[in-house]
């Protein structure tokens, strides 16, 4: 990480991934959400979600290429393992939970995922407090653009890469999944259900410090 003078709060950030964060067998990282406050600040969120939802469930029936794009996204979330649905027992379990709206981002100039769904954790909740509220950003910890820049001209060879989805690269502890439900269902006639992210996600203010400092 680069040297400079951190505040209060990042420091803090910084020592919460010290101390708490782990590697996994598998090689991948597992950590736990920074958290500047008591999750007991979070109160109902479900009725939010499900209005949002809804909402955009009808933009979505009119839109079916999006529609299409928007279900094969979530899908390809189950099927890597990165969002669990929840049965109702588990939904009913007496924890501090937020469930987070959702939203498409369409890019026509990508040449991978043209759509990407976004997790907005800064949605205000019955109370008026957010998650992202609640979460620390931490440090910067890449090195400016412009001394990257710099670095490439002393040499006559440089290298880049690129992390397919870095940010879900990057296991969320399973006490903080709760904190990152939305709910989905494919077709209108099914039951609206919870699931439940399991990594590190888009959208939240702790995400780029997290997926980087384990990079």
């Amino acid at each position: 990480m680069t040297n400079k003078i951190l505040t209060k709060e990042e420091k803090s950030c910084e020592k919460h991934f010290e101390l708490i964060n782990r590697r996994l067998q598998t090689g991948r990282y597992e950590v736990k959400l920074p958290l500047s406050d008591s999750a007991d600040k979070l109160c109902d969120s479900y009725h939010t979600a499900k209005a949002k939802f809804l909402a955009l469930e009808q933009r979505l029936l009119k839109q079916p290429q999006p529609k299409k794009d928007y279900s094969e996204f979530l899908e390809e979330y189950v099927q890597l393992g990165h969002m669990t649905q929840l049965d109702e027992a588990e939904v009913k379990k007496e924890c501090r939970n937020i469930y987070m709206p959702h939203h498409g981002i369409l890019k026509e100039t990508s040449s991978t995922t043209k759509l990407r769904v976004v997790f907005n954790g800064s949605e205000k909740i019955s109370n008026g407090v957010s998650l992202n509220d609640i979460l620390m950003i931490g440090p910067k910890v890449q090195d400016d653009l412009c001394d990257i820049v710099q670095r490439f001209r002393l040499h006559r060879i440089v290298m880049s890469a690129d992390v397919a989805k870095m940010y879900r690269q990057v296991w969320v502890h399973p006490e903080g999944r709760c904190l990152q439900r939305i709910l989905w269902r494919k077709t209108h006639d099914q039951t609206i259900t919870t699931y439940e992210l399991n990594t590190v996600r888009y959208g939240t203010a702790s995400a780029p410090f997290l997926a980087t400092r384990c990079l």
